[in-house]
């Protein structure tokens, strides 16, 4: 650490408190802080934050560390439904409810059938998005009590070790462990891997495949007409924009010319 200029970030950033990483199983106990980072001194700045995690299947806590870096600014990109939603009953209600109630209408603009089923797909568009949205808040104020809960307990059991603490302590893991499991199958519905075998639970693999994946659907440098390479996301942005602004808006296309040069099949 001294020879290549390193820190405990977590212990420069917390001097006088303390805080353990692993805990034996034995009566009493036996407590360390065996799991920490080493970082640059020159990096300290852009450390944003480190901190500790309870540990799932293991007597281990985990350790983390945020970053900061250049931030892209993501679009809206595909949305898909999560199928896993059509097991909801609340959803299931949400959308007939949805579906009779524009049906019931009798506007002149939707007199059109085909306009009026374009107009439904969109209402169950906007409902689908707004109830996952609402879900996933709901999974992440569980998993922060959970979690809460978990540390709490850790705490009270390097304070004062019960038997009724470790045995609170064993339920709330397990009430976290099935949380975590129930994100790893969404892992892996998102990493696409299709051959995924009954009972798998290679968590690494399929988060390293999701990385992967989202990786390739971002634009992280683009060079513009005249070979500059950018790599601000606002001027990525504004490039691809321009690009598709003056692709589309060419007036010098002749379309008998395209269908000239088309070759001539029998059909």
């Amino acid at each position: 650490m001294t020879s290549h200029h390193l820190l405990d970030i977590w212990r420069e950033r917390n001097p006088c408190l303390k805080y353990f990483t692993w805990s034996s199983n034995i009566t009493p106990g036996i407590h360390c802080r065996l799991d920490f980072f080493l970082v640059a001194k020159h990096l300290c700045h852009a450390i944003n934050n480190v901190s500790f995690s309870p540990g799932i299947q293991s007597d281990h806590s985990f350790v983390q560390l945020t970053i900061s870096h250049q931030s892209f600014r993501r679009g809206p990109g595909l949305w898909k439904l999560n199928n896993s939603l059509l097991n909801d009953p609340d959803f299931i209600v949400l959308i007939i409810d949805l579906i009779e109630n524009e049906l019931s209408h009798t506007n002149a603009v939707f007199f059109d059938p085909c306009i009026r089923w374009d107009f439904i797909k969109f209402k169950i568009r906007q409902a689908c998005i707004k109830f996952s949205k609402q879900k996933a808040r709901e999974r992440t104020r569980k998993e922060e009590t959970i979690l809460n809960r978990v540390a709490s307990l850790e705490q009270s059991l390097y304070v004062c070790e019960t038997a009724e603490t470790r045995a609170q302590l064993r339920e709330a893991q397990s009430e976290l462990l099935l949380y975590y499991n129930y994100k790893l199958q969404g892992t892996i519905i998102r990493s696409r891997a299709r051959w995924v075998e009954e009972g798998e639970k290679n968590s690494k693999y399929f988060l390293n495949l999701e990385k992967i994946n989202r990786t390739s659907n971002a634009i992280f440098k683009i060079r513009n007409a005249v070979g500059e390479l950018l790599i601000e996301n606002k001027l990525i942005l504004n490039e691809i924009k321009e690009f598709y602004k003056s692709l589309y808006a060419s007036s010098d296309c002749d379309p008998q010319i395209f269908f000239q040069y088309l070759p001539n099949r029998k059909t």
